[in-house]
């Protein structure tokens, strides 16, 4: 007695999130290495490739360790390794294709024998993208069909590789022994088939000196590129995120100047973001007069990028510091920053932002050698962020640490924090209809039913199993939303069932 009618939708959109650990090893000869001070990696994604279930990837670690050698002279080494692992995840496919980055949680040290080895654990997180197909109903013979407007996000992902080049002066140097790079995205806009993306990376070197001592550097280097995406119109939201794949660091000393001249080439890679609002005519409730139906619903997910505030906040205070650090020591460099944070919605509009900046310390002591101290400054604060679901990232522009007066240390820092709030967007349809039993005849030529009060149209007619259309037309006086007071005539012409 039906017959459905429907209509397929397809898009792009992100699938599915899925992440993976593992742990990397490389090994240093032990009699090089008196004492370890830092030890520290940075990872990089080489390939990933979906298949039925799993993201196969590779990547490479590099690990870099500040030692003491057995004559008290502060060394590095740098040693580097491949990785091949997956990330499960029933939904994903061989057609879909992910973007990912990775990053080294942590560095464990360790000597066996003749060794010291260093084990690296790698997180590894992907977004993974593909086509979405959505059935939906979209009419019928023999049905009353309920429409509604449903909105469909599309994300649609675009990514770019790009280098940026910097030189500066220094002190004089005699190299430089460690470095840790983060870029921080300040601005993602969407033109048209492309989004520019800007921004700048945090450089952050320890220095050995012509006198043999240390010290930190610290460098903002500003980056801009244009991520080709067709899709992309200048009235779309997008997001970036910037990594840093690889860099190349040359120091060329002038000693009649005493300077020495630092050249960095940054390799980067862009991955993007853009989300794009569609709506489509859907069914969302359907019946039939004559036979009873089973209904099938769905729901269509997504997120929205709705607002982003960027704000600087400035640390002082006495940082939390893993060990006794003796009143002769010298506070030489710095080392290693990195920062949490996260960000929850408070009542009355704004986001609460907590989380914590670690970094290492290292010292020399009153009668030479060095040590590191790993130390944290937690800090809270408040951004002007509306509602949704908040997410944040912290990017450390500079920590200095001193001896007060008194002796005690303070720490300073500056961090640059962006706070993003995305919209839930759920949106429900009817993806399938299948017909029942019939629906027992009423022998009334006409009916008389009481309402109830805030009925509309449709649950009016839908209760009184009559078509709204006709039903209206029997009833042409009333107004909706029902008062309850009414009185409702259904009227069957004969031979109707």
């Amino acid at each position: 007695m039906i017959k459905a009618h429907y209509e397929t939708y397809s898009y792009s959109g992100e699938i599915c999130l899925a992440a993976a650990q593992s742990i990397v090893e490389c090994r240093l000869p032990a009699l090089e290495v008196a004492k370890v001070l830092t030890a520290d990696g940075t990872a990089t994604l080489l390939s990933a490739a979906c298949e039925n279930g799993e993201i196969n990837y590779s990547g490479k670690v590099l690990l870099t360790v500040l030692y003491e050698d057995a004559e008290g002279k502060i060394c590095r080494a740098e040693r580097g390794a491949e990785f091949f692992h997956k990330a499960e995840e029933k939904r994903i496919a061989p057609a879909h294709f992910a973007v990912g980055k990775a990053m080294v949680q942590n560095v464990n040290v360790r000597r066996e024998g003749g060794s010291v080895f260093l084990s690296a654990l790698v997180l590894a997180e992907f977004s993974v993208y593909g086509r979405t197909e959505k059935q939906y109903l979209c009419g019928g013979e023999g049905l009353a069909i309920k429409r509604e407007t449903a909105e469909i996000i599309k994300t649609v992902p675009a990514t770019a590789t790009f280098e940026e080049e910097d030189d500066f002066d220094t002190e004089y140097a005699e190299g430089v022994l460690s470095h840790t790079e983060k870029a921080f995205v300040t601005s993602a806009t969407s033109g048209v088939g492309q989004i520019e993306v800007s921004g700048e990376v945090g450089l952050q070197l320890c220095i050995l000196k012509r006198d043999g001592s240390l010290c930190s550097y610290e460098r903002l280097i500003p980056f801009k590129t244009q991520v080709p995406a067709d899709e992309v119109t200048s009235l779309t939201p997008a997001e970036a995120e910037v990594s840093v794949q690889e860099v190349q660091i040359t120091a060329h000393t002038d000693e009649e100047k005493g300077t020495a001249k630092i050249a960095v080439v940054l390799t980067m890679r862009a991955d993007c973001k853009a989300y794009l609002k569609e709506e489509i005519s859907v069914c969302t409730d359907a019946y039939s007069p004559k036979v009873k139906v089973a209904l099938a619903m769905e729901n269509a997910v997504g997120r929205y990028l709705t607002d982003e505030k960027i704000f600087t906040e400035r640390l002082a205070c006495k940082p939390m510091i893993n060990g006794s650090i003796s009143e002769g020591a010298k506070l030489r460099a710095v080392v290693s920053p990195t920062a949490s944070v996260t960000a929850v919605s408070m009542e009355n509009g704004a986001a609460q932002v907590e989380g914590v900046v670690e970094a290492k310390l290292v010292c020399e002591g009153e009668n030479g050698g060095y040590s590191c101290y790993p130390f944290s400054i937690p800090f809270l604060t408040v951004a002007p962020v509306q509602g949704g679901k908040l997410q944040a990232e912290a990017f450390v522009c500079g920590v200095g640490v001193r001896r007060k007066g008194g002796g005690e240390i303070e720490a300073e820092g500056t961090l640059k924090i962006l706070v993003k709030s995305y919209e839930e967007i759920s949106s429900a349809f009817l993806s399938d209809i299948e017909e029942g039993e019939e629906i027992a005849e009423n022998d009334s030529a006409i009916s008389v039913y009481l309402p109830v009060k805030g009925d509309d149209l449709w649950t009016t007619a839908k209760r009184l199993l009559q078509f709204p259309e006709e039903f209206q037309k029997c009833n042409e006086g009333l107004n909706f939303p029902l008062q309850g007071e009414e009185r409702l005539l259904v009227y069957r012409q004969k031979g109707e069932k």
